[in-house]
């Protein structure tokens, strides 16, 4: 019985951290902000996509604004939770922007956000989700970036 139940959380776990969702169309407009700048483009990643939705979902759910969670625990521990090792991470947040246009612009207008836009990250995955946040009805953005560890 026990090991039914703990079988049924863990299925549940991996639907819940796993489950691709669709790509966002900040992923191509951030990849317009790279081709400007000359660099290459970021590859689409599920799990990094996965993660980023695990803290847009979070930060509504506990009505947090931070890179850190109440807890003090820093994004990477969600990129590490989808399964996501890396060797290099970066975060972007957004809330309350009207369209994906209006995102990147605020993160192109942020020097930190935009150092972050144009890294040395080979991979990214973008979440946005509209709920109760900050007590009003808007919209919060999360972008992970990353490269991955080399296994040797």
């Amino acid at each position: 019985m026990i090991n039914t139940i703990l079988l049924i959380l863990a299925t549940l776990a991996s639907t819940l951290f796993f489950q691709p969702t669709p790509k966002s169309d900040i992923e191509q407009l951030v990849n317009d902000v790279r081709i400007t700048a000359g660099i290459t483009t970021l590859q689409s990643n599920d799990k990094l996509r996965a993660s980023a939705c695990n803290k847009a979902q979070d930060m509504i759910d506990r009505d947090y604004w931070s890179h850190n969670d109440p807890d003090g625990v820093e994004p990477w521990g969600m990129f590490k939770d989808a399964g996501y090792d890396y060797s290099s991470a970066g975060e972007n947040l957004a809330s309350g922007f009207d369209s994906p246009d209006a995102t990147v612009k605020g993160w192109i207008n942020s020097p930190a956000h935009y150092e972050n836009l144009i890294g040395n990250f080979n991979e990214q995955g973008i979440c946005s989700i509209a709920g109760e946040f900050q007590g009003r009805n808007q919209t919060v953005t999360v972008q992970h970036l990353g490269t991955r560890q080399l296994n040797n």
